[in-house]
């Protein structure tokens, strides 16, 4: 069963440094395949006011986004590290070290796309300037109106063409949000919606590590509880409806106590695998 130290949902930890903290469960399995998952982004907050976190996470829930929480610097740069955000949401002040610093770290390693937008109490032009040039994307000043930073969460997103993408391709492999439907190449694949709620999240971070957790709230929501083994069958679906072998070309690769990620194996280029006889049937 998913369990949780009590620190990790705590924007201050106690327990020596701080964690993510989960503020909103993300799509449940039918909307996932209907259409209204369209505009729903992963955001990154990264905020050490507990009052001003939970307030400007609620905004964000109730926009239809989902968000995961950190109150200081290097969680958020730990979980940088393995996680994909369509969005990055920095205060200036934090007690570990600067926004500035953060987003520097970020700009030079992995997010070089990801839309910034930073928070700060600061209002001269030589400060907005500063993070500008940093690599942020928008400058928003505290005390943070709810309409304004929605609007520029919008913003940023369209100028640097991060609308969520409706279907994903890889390889012969295709997934469609809108209608729900998976395939390998002209064969359908016959997925639930707990199946295929799943698929997308590995898809969409295809060569990256999804943790447990993450896939746990995409799929059932952070309220819910599902045994652990629960999660594990469900991936054993997954290879056997899409035959996530190496020799066709993709495989998921379990992280001991930690998550999956879904990887791409090397192929001779342009050649697709022979057909395999068995392929989408569950039951074998």
């Amino acid at each position: 069963m998913f369990q949780h130290r009590a620190c990790d949902h705590l924007i201050q930890s106690r327990c020596g440094e701080s964690h993510p903290l989960w503020l909103n469960s993300r799509s449940t399995p039918s909307t996932l395949t209907g259409g209204s998952m369209r505009g729903r982004l992963y955001i990154a907050l990264l905020e050490d006011d507990a009052v001003q976190a939970s307030m400007i996470s609620r905004w964000l829930n109730g926009a239809n986004h989902d968000v995961a929480t950190f109150s200081t610097g290097r969680a958020f740069i730990r979980t940088l590290q393995t996680e994909k955000f369509d969005v990055l949401i920095l205060d200036w002040m934090l007690p570990d070290m600067s926004g500035i610093d953060v987003l520097a770290w970020a700009r030079m390693r992995h997010h070089r796309a990801t839309p910034v937008i930073i928070l700060t109490q600061k209002n001269e032009g030589r400060d907005v300037a500063t993070a500008l040039r940093s690599g942020a994307d928008d400058f928003v000043r505290k005390p943070v109106d709810r309409d304004e930073l929605l609007a520029r969460i919008e913003s940023a997103t369209r100028r640097k063409g991060h609308d969520p993408q409706s279907s994903i391709t890889i390889g012969a492999f295709v997934l469609d949000r809108v209608s729900g439907a998976a395939r390998r190449g002209m064969q359908d694949i016959h997925l639930t919606a707990t199946e295929f709620a799943l698929a997308w999240e590995l898809f969409e971070n295809a060569g990256q590590i999804v943790s447990r957790e993450r896939l746990h709230v995409a799929v059932w929501g952070r309220n819910h509880t599902v045994q652990s083994r629960t999660l594990d069958a469900h991936i054993s679906n997954l290879r056997v409806r899409f035959g996530l072998r190496a020799e066709n070309g993709l495989r998921v690769v379990s992280l001991y106590n930690h998550g999956y990620r879904l990887e791409i194996a090397q192929t001779h280029a342009g050649e697709l695998p022979p057909p395999d006889p068995h392929f989408g049937d569950a039951s074998r």
